[in-house]
């Protein structure tokens, strides 16, 4: 489902878990990945928390995000916002 979002367009964990049949668990989503191994071959970076808001990560994790999105073509504000309404990109689009 990760892999489904297209360059320069961003998710939220809500939207995903609500896709995979398990609304309310934006945060399992989450964790999976923070832990998981296969993260770095997804891109991770184009799920944001609700209204658009880069979470804050370990290390330089936000900064990797932003870095990211921003190399898309995403407008990333100086305070880790996403402008949800111009880059959201829903499942089953």
């Amino acid at each position: 489902m990760i892999r489904s979002i297209p360059e320069g367009r961003v998710s939220t964990y809500g939207h995903l878990a609500a896709a995979i049949g398990w609304p309310r668990h934006a945060r399992l989503v989450g964790r999976f990945l923070a832990e998981s191994e296969l993260a770095e071959r997804i891109p991770w970076h184009r799920v944001v928390g609700a209204g658009g808001t880069i979470r804050p990560r370990s290390g330089q994790g936000a900064n990797r995000q932003c870095s990211r999105l921003r190399k898309e073509g995403v407008n990333v504000s100086t305070t880790g916002r996403v402008d949800i309404e111009a880059y959201l990109w829903l499942p089953n689009e």
